[in-house]
């Protein structure tokens, strides 16, 4: 059996690691994805390499995806496979990380496609477009709105706390009068009239 991730080569400050299951579409075993997170860690102790580029051998797929035959057997681990694991879970976020490390200018609608703006329309209907978003914001319960605010921004800066805050902040949302306005006016096919209380 071979390497299931080779180390091709190098080209200046550039590692390449190719997985090497050309015969399962390179599907992520546990095997794989631990020696990809390996590959990582040993490519991040080189100080001379600054980038490493991930590439897949054969040409019927990069990567299929998880294997589900390793998975629905059931392998565990060894304690090397689960360091390299973890490294390998840090590789998430790729395109904001491209973002961040190229300083490359994004046109309008790759942003779109990215999720950094909400909608990308003509010049001229700009002000319409971000008014109506608005409207339909201003439409919810301000009480809801308010605590939605607080924990996606929360979420941003530190996740745990987040589940904590949310569990302090819902009972107050759920038992107030402008969840019950909510639920009756749905009731009765009619706009909410909310108080925020």
């Amino acid at each position: 059996m071979s390497e299931p991730v080779l180390v091709s080569e190098r080209r200046g400050n550039v590692q390449i690691l190719r997985l090497n299951r050309p015969e399962a579409r390179n599907a992520l075993s546990s095997e794989l994805v631990s020696a990809i997170g390996l590959g990582i860690e040993a490519a991040e102790s080189a100080d001379d390499v600054r980038c490493v580029v991930l590439t897949g051998a054969g040409d019927r797929a990069f990567c299929a995806g998880m294997d589900l035959r390793g998975f629905a057997a059931g392998a565990a681990p060894t304690e090397d496979e689960q360091r390299g694991s973890e490294t390998y879970g840090r590789l998430i976020r790729g395109e904001a990380l491209e973002l961040c490390l190229t300083g490359d200018p994004i046109d309008a609608a790759r942003a779109c496609s990215l999720g950094l703006v909400n909608q990308v329309v003509p010049a001229g209907e700009v002000l319409d477009a971000a008014v109506a978003l608005a409207e339909r914001i201003a439409r919810n319960g301000p009480l809801a709105v308010t605590v939605t605010k607080r924990l996606v921004r929360s979420a941003n800066i530190d996740t745990d706390a987040t589940w904590q805050l949310q569990a302090e902040l819902m009972p107050s949302v759920f038992e107030s009068a402008d969840a019950k306005e909510g639920a009756t006016a749905f009731i009765e096919r009619r706009e909410p009239v909310w108080t925020g209380r």
